[in-house]
């Protein structure tokens, strides 16, 4: 499947996406897709390879940045990941593979109750020589970023990983940040509340921790392969089990 834009899929509930009657599998390719504010999903038996064609495109919107545009993250910052799931509750993602992003691979941000189990993530095309444009900040210079990495997963609670392989990367193979994606402070971020094209953060205190909050992670029997760093665990005040 050729897309020719990132898809965004915001508020599915009771979801199913397997590609496994299909012969030879599915792949979708040159754009990467979003999910955001789901419940129950379930993603399986399918390949996502975004690879250069999307980046290649977005790379050419560059010079037209502009730090007082409500649009400028979007034309300064030209990574992709293959796959980004956002406030997913009741999740499955089982039997896939991930690769050919140009920042991450697979991120998680904000879910609960989650299992990702039996997929390979695999390495960017930055080790193919490509790469892409990211500004530090709304004003802030843009410069050519070098990632290959493989999972940033941040504000998460109780989330299993297991028999996953990360394959080829930099770094965050996966990396496991204590910070809620919907929180600042303790409290409820609202400018990440509305699905507007940034956001995605559901209304809700069980999707904001409040100082006694302790999420816990399960991250045991993957493997690693080729990877300059292994796991990451970055400030995280919970319960984080790796084995």
């Amino acid at each position: 499947i050729e897309l020719t834009d990132q898809i965004k899929i915001d508020f599915a509930t009771q979801l199913t996406i397997d590609g496994s009657d299909q012969v030879g599998g599915v792949t979708i390719v040159h754009y990467d897709v979003l999910f955001r504010a789901a419940n129950n999903l379930v993603i399986r038996h399918m390949r996502f390879r975004p690879g250069r064609v999307g980046v290649d495109a977005m790379n050419k919107e560059v010079d037209k940045c502009d730090a007082d545009s409500k649009n400028a993250e979007k034309k300064c910052t030209t990574g992709i990941d293959a796959v980004t799931i956002i406030t997913c509750n009741k999740c499955l993602i089982e039997h896939c593979s991930f690769s050919l992003g140009s920042d991450e691979t697979l991120s998680i941000k904000g879910s609960r109750r989650m299992v990702v189990r039996n997929n390979i993530i695999a390495t960017t095309i930055t080790t193919g020589g490509y790469t892409h444009y990211e500004r530090d900040g709304w004003d802030g210079d843009v410069t050519k970023a070098y990632h290959n990495y493989g999972s940033l997963w941040e504000g998460n609670d109780d989330l299993v990983a297991h028999n996953n392989i990360w394959s080829g990367f930099q770094r965050r193979a996966p990396q496991l940040e204590a910070s809620s994606y919907c929180c600042k402070d303790g409290q409820e971020n609202s400018g990440g509340k509305e699905i507007d094209g940034s956001g995605g953060c559901p209304s809700g205190y069980d999707w904001c921790w409040g100082q006694n909050s302790s999420p816990t992670l399960y991250v045991f029997n993957n493997v690693m392969v080729a990877c300059q760093a292994a796991t990451i665990i970055k400030g995280f005040r919970g319960s984080v089990n790796v084995w």
